[in-house]
């Protein structure tokens, strides 16, 4: 009974108070900031030392931290004008000058009444600088009053005598005069000012003045026409900067005032559109002194698109005018001499009358108009004047169809250049212009001889070439197949591209290639001749040839032998990117077909496919682990298959594939628990557990860095995948051996930071078990490994549900995935005899590859792996990389091997890997691009002198 009366006591004095969970209130760093009034007082300071490079340096340092506040600013302003007035080093004055506007820019009367008393040279020029600012700031506001008082002022300094200051006011008058139509009286007295100094002694002040105007006619304020004649003035002048200027005045008149009518010169009295005579001029200036004028002249030409045929024409004829006149027709002086009248003898009425004199000092055959100017352009001495000149006449020739076919021969000739970018300039120009136009016998030959050219960037331009050039006969087409079998018996590693100009060559000339069939395949009619060697590269490129013909040309089929019609299903099987498809009749009566290429209605069956498998992973049943591994595996296969079959989606199937493999691994992980034991203390790691680990890592570097033109969404479900991967090894590397830990705890650290910003940035939300990471990371005090183990540890037994990438449609939403890949194309690893080379010594081994969707080349890198296991990265220069197309690039490089002494010859292992900085240094941070290719070598033992 006491004891049930104490019971009861005590549970009237005892209650139970549940209290609510403590938020730690967020750290806040306090940080101590000086004050602006001391910023300037240490200004103030530092202007009063003796030492200009220390005042120098603190305006300088000024200059790149302004204050923000209006009241420092002022003070600031304040402490620059004294210390102005005191100072005697004309560069702090002129840097002071240059720092006034940018504190007040609304204050002009300090700057007016500095440029009224300055004398330096270069002070002025700094206060014509600043006052500009300040008018830029009166036009930003529409303060016309004070913008009109800055253009007062700069027009005074045009009084100062050096060319510094005159320049700098020419410019900035240009810059500060209103573009609008009301001010147009404005305009012209501005334009006047300009006008008179483009006459001026300095050539500098010229140019200015030239530039000046050239500013307006950008501002869309107009020039007027009559100025055309002072710019036609500029190209006569000495120096060579006025030439230039002039000349895009000249040019730029045109384009406004093309269609106005102008005297042309000489007296004759005939007048031609100002566009023309502005492109008569500017061909003048190929006989320029000046390699830069010419380059200029040349540049300038391709750009006038509305001249007249029959200028543009002139300039492909070398013959002279007669001094600039114009001629009479053969009408016209039969006509006057039938007025004038004859004698017997022929003689002419007044025949032996005085004549015009025709001062010799004043014909002048240098001034020949439109006349051969890329007669001249072409064969200059320089080569850029050379390039420049081909990018003009491709850019005439490509809208003018007359003058592309007059051209031609002016664009062969330039294959024999010395210099081999001009060659394959002109090989690009000829691949433009090929297309519509048909290349004669003697144009071809030129063209064919470039094929013997032992540069393999200019051998292969010309195959492209080809393969747009129409040729007119079967002499024509039959001396191009015999060029192309020579190239590939010289140079065996053009093999790729001779198959593709031969592909090319048969598709565009299938009527041609018909006629030529029986002397191609050597096909007897009466004799029964040895079947030729399928593998001879030299017989492939004539079936690849026949066969793109035959596709276009039916009757070609019975022409071709049944051992010819079994290559067809070997090469087809081998090469469909070279072969087409073709029905082959047999004389049985049979087809004989080979495999067909997937049409559009097949691509959308895989899209719909692909959809489907993604369904089926996203929503998985809730039932056993072991079934749900299953189903991921099937859909893993499923994928697999699927970008093998469609090349047009095997980016985005393997993506899929990848991201599925990696989530079913690590469900794998965690419901293992002979592998991860969350409730108990350590396992050992054992190396199954370590190879799935390796696997999962290689497999989310390839992930992240090998394919591109994800979405946003996607790229941020990619990295929360990493953010599982770094908490997962995190916690078995604690748990499971003695290890530190520190490294993967900042790793797993970054990836979070890296994983909120970014998800910031694009306003995404994140997945449930990343918001759990989150939360449970902000309750931690310290950030040491143990302390975010056991944070992050519970939340492992979550990771059980697979997730997918979300896609927002079919085939577009695929073929926006991308995935960076290479081909190694030299050497084929199908090597018999080992290069040998002394150990010790190198040996140079030539590595032809294709790189697909790499977005930057230079972290590419070639692997060599020797058969001791040593590995070596070898950065290729930038020089071996060549744009091929837009998502394209090849690498042509040497790769150099040594070794020492070998007991016999072995493979050494080359491929291409893309390097990348991760988060972890211990970390191989590259992924593979493509398989690696065996290089049989055998280095030898030095041998030992008498």
């Amino acid at each position: 009974m006491a004891a049930l009366l104490k019971k009861r006591a005590l549970a009237e004095y005892s209650q139970t108070i549940q209290e609510e969970p403590r938020h730690r209130p967020l750290k806040k760093l306090h940080l101590t900031k000086k004050t602006q009034t001391t910023k300037a007082q240490h200004v103030c300071d530092t202007l009063k030392s003796k030492e200009q490079s220390e005042r120098l340096s603190v305006l300088l340092r000024l200059e790149r931290s302004l204050p923000q506040e209006a009241e420092q600013r002022a003070l600031m302003y304040k402490i620059l004008i004294d210390h102005y007035q005191k100072e005697t080093e004309t560069p702090v004055r002129a840097k002071i000058v240059s720092l006034l506007p940018a504190l007040c820019p609304n204050r002009l009367d300090d700057l007016a009444q500095f440029a009224s008393s300055e004398s330096s040279h270069l002070v002025r020029a700094a206060l014509m600088d600043a006052i500009v600012a300040v008018g830029e700031d009166a036009m930003s506001q529409d303060d016309r009053p004070r913008q009109l008082r800055c253009m007062k002022l700069i027009e005074e300094g045009l009084n100062d005598t050096t060319h510094l200051v005159k320049s700098r006011v020419l410019k900035w008058l240009a810059r500060l005069v209103p573009s609008t139509a009301a001010d147009s009286e404005i305009q012209n007295t501005v334009m006047a000012t300009l006008i008179k100094y483009t006459r001026h002694q300095d050539p500098r002040v010229r140019t200015a003045a030239l530039k000046a105007i050239l500013l307006l006619h950008k501002r869309n304020i107009p020039l007027e026409a009559s100025f055309y004649r002072e710019a036609c003035r500029g190209l006569n002048d000495d120096f060579e900067n006025v030439r230039m200027v002039s000349m895009r005045l000249v040019q730029a008149m045109a384009q406004v005032h093309g269609r106005e009518q102008v005297e042309v010169e000489g007296g004759s009295g005939e007048h031609i559109h100002l566009y023309d005579h502005a492109f008569a001029m500017i061909c003048q200036m190929i006989n320029d002194i000046n390699m830069n004028v010419r380059v200029l002249s040349a540049n300038l030409l391709g750009q006038m698109h509305e001249v007249s045929p029959s200028f543009l024409e002139q300039t492909l004829d070398k013959k002279l005018m007669s001094n600039l006149r114009r001629k009479a027709s053969a009408h016209e002086r039969r006509r006057e001499a039938f007025q004038a009248g004859e004698w017997s003898s022929g003689q002419k009425w007044q025949d032996d009358a005085p004549r015009e004199l025709v001062d010799e000092e004043a014909v002048s055959l240098m001034n020949q108009g439109a006349c051969g100017f890329f007669v001249h352009s072409l064969e200059d001495e320089f080569l850029e004047v050379r390039l420049a000149s081909l990018e003009a006449l491709c850019s005439l020739a490509v809208r003018f169809a007359a003058f592309a076919s007059h051209s031609l021969d002016f664009v062969v000739d330039m294959f024999n250049d010395e210099i081999e970018d001009v060659r394959l300039r002109a090989i690009d120009v000829l691949e433009k212009m090929g297309h519509a136009h048909v290349l004669r016998d003697d144009q071809l030959d030129t063209v064919l001889s470039v094929l013997k050219d032992f540069s393999m960037y200019t051998r292969e331009a010309l195959h492209r070439m080809l393969c747009h050039c129409r040729i007119r006969t079967t002499t024509s087409l039959n001396a191009c197949v015999e060029a192309l079998l020579e190239n590939l018996r010289r140079y065996p590693q053009d093999r790729k591209s001779i198959y593709k100009c031969l592909m090319a060559l048969g598709k565009c000339n299938p009527h041609i290639t018909l006629a030529l069939v029986p002397k191609l395949l050597n096909i007897h009619p009466y004799l029964d001749l040895p079947e030729p060697d399928v593998e001879d590269k030299r017989y492939i490129a004539i079936l690849i040839l026949v066969f793109n013909a035959a596709a276009a040309c039916p009757t070609m089929l019975p022409l071709l032998e049944e051992h010819t019609l079994r290559h067809y299903i070997y090469l087809r099987d081998s090469m469909p990117h070279l072969v087409p498809y073709l029905e082959l009749p047999l004389k049985n009566g049979q087809i004989l077909a080979a495999s067909k290429t997937s049409s559009g209605s097949s691509l959308q069956q895989s899209a719909t496919f692909l959809q489907q498998v993604l369904q089926r992973v996203s929503n998985l049943p809730g039932s056993s682990n072991e079934f749900r591994h299953q189903w991921l595996q099937a859909a893993i296969q499923d994928l697999e298959k699927l970008a093998e079959m469609e090349p047009e989606l095997a980016a985005g199937a393997d993506c899929m594939r990848i991201f599925i493999r990696c989530q079913s691994m690590i469900t794998q992980v965690v419901t293992n628990r002979s592998w991860l034991d969350l409730s108990q203390s350590t396992q050992p790691m054992g190396p199954a557990l370590k190879a799935i680990l390796d696997d999962l890592f290689r497999q989310a570097y390839i992930l992240e860095h090998r394919f591109i033109g994800l979405t946003p969404p996607e790229i941020a479900a990619v990295r929360q995948l990493w953010l599982r991967l770094r908490a997962l090894h995190l916690v078995i590397v604690i748990r499971g051996c003695n290890m530190s830990a520190l490294g993967l705890c900042e790793a797993f650290l970054l990836q979070v930071d890296r994983l909120q910003t970014f998800l910031e940035e694009y306003k995404l939300d994140p997945e449930p078990w990343t918001v759990s990471v989150l939360r449970e990371l902000d309750t931690l005090s310290d950030t040491r490994p143990g302390s975010v183990c056991r944070a992050v540890a519970p939340l492992l037994n979550h990771l059980a549900t697979p997730n997918t990438l979300t896609l927002r449609g079919l085939d577009d939403n695929m073929k926006r995935i991308r995935q960076a890949n290479a081909t190694i194309n030299e050497p084929t690893g199908e090597q018999d005899i080992p290069i040998k080379f002394q150990a010790g010594l190198v040996v140079a081994v030539t590595l032809d590859c294709d790189l697909e969707n790499v977005a930057d080349t230079s972290l590419i890198r070639v692997r060599v792996k020797y058969p001791d296991k040593q590995e070596q990265l070898v950065i290729p220069r930038r020089s071996d990389f060549r744009q091929v197309e837009n998502d394209r690039q090849r690498l042509y490089t040497k790769v150099l091997l040594s070794h020492g002494v070998w007991s016999e010859a072995l493979h050494v292992e080359i491929n291409i890997v893309l390097s990348f900085a991760g988060l972890n240094p211990s970390e191989d941070n590259f992924i593979e691009l493509c398989k690696p290719v065996r290089v049989y070598v055998c280095p030898k033992p030095v041998k030992k002198g008498i």
